[in-house]
């Protein structure tokens, strides 16, 4: 197993999102020919870039969604528990927890990184971080990234936790570097922190990371800035949570570091009602 010392690189990038148009545009497309899952999953990933048509659209697709997960389909089931959790008011919290049970229940990594969630934060259910532990892990194996972005807190193996946050920020997440840097940062390894600091800026160019990444050339920033996702204009200012499709919402608040792979930003609308079973 690689020590303490072994260096830890930047990836080249992360791959390149497609713009909020061309989401919109494919979730259109995808509707029209009847594929409801590629349409969510299209507006969720514009609803997580501050798109108000996103995420109207996502909210609108989950009855086709509930009908697919009732058929059987665990991809469905993940994406809806998701959307249900991330863009629906707290009443829809059993039927998430259901739907997110279930697709774990089938081995779909992104259900098993969204009821590892729960269990983690005891949403709906009994913490069991332990139980949490064993959803991410198959989901980091299956190349999950928000399930490999979680996997890093919940290992007792330091050298670990770190590959784990290279790993995500080369599946895209970006925030997963910035984590990684703070890490470093905490452990010493300030030449380390700077480039993943510096990476991050250019593939996200938060200025407050820009600014960390600055202190730490400098020497001039005595420890280490916690780096959150943010539900408003910079990247780098509230919380990252655990399923992948997050927002904020009054009856929740979740750690720094965990994600649910559904983050909506600022610009969204309001949380609805569920709609009718």
């Amino acid at each position: 197993m690689p020590g303490m010392s072994e260096i830890i690189e930047p990836p080249a990038g992360a791959p390149m999102p497609a713009s909020v148009p061309d989401l919109l545009g494919r979730g259109r497309s995808a509707a029209e020919a009847g594929d409801w899952i590629a349409a969510a999953h299209a507006w969720v990933q514009a609803a997580m870039r501050g798109s108000l048509e996103g995420a109207e659209r996502a909210t609108r697709a989950a009855v086709e969604l509930r009908l697919s997960a009732d058929a059987g389909s665990a991809e469905a089931a993940a994406l809806l528990a998701g959307i249900l959790l991330e863009y629906f008011d707290e009443s829809a919290l059993p039927l998430a927890v259901t739907y997110a049970e279930a697709s774990a229940e089938a081995g779909n990594p992104a259900g098993q990184r969204t009821y590892g969630y729960l269990l983690v934060e005891g949403i709906g259910v009994e913490p069991d971080p332990v139980a949490a532990a064993g959803l991410f892990r198959p989901a980091a194996e299956s190349g999950d990234d928000y399930g490999t972005f979680n996997l890093a807190q919940h290992t007792d193996d330091a050298d670990e936790s770190l590959r784990l946050l290279a790993r995500a920020a080369g599946q895209g997440l970006v925030e997963a570097g910035a984590v990684l840097g703070d890490r470093l940062s905490s452990m010493d390894r300030d030449a380390e922190a700077l480039n993943w600091y510096l990476w991050a800026a250019h593939e996200r160019t938060p200025g407050q990371c820009t600014r960390r990444a600055a202190g730490t050339a400098t020497g001039s920033a005595p420890r280490p800035i916690r780096f959150r996702r943010c539900a408003g204009t910079s990247p780098c200012s509230t919380t990252v949570t655990a399923t992948g499709f997050m927002k904020l919402s009054s009856w929740r608040r979740a750690p720094h570091y965990r994600r649910t792979g559904y983050a909506r930003q600022a610009g969204s609308p309001a949380s609805r009602p569920p709609r009718s079973p």
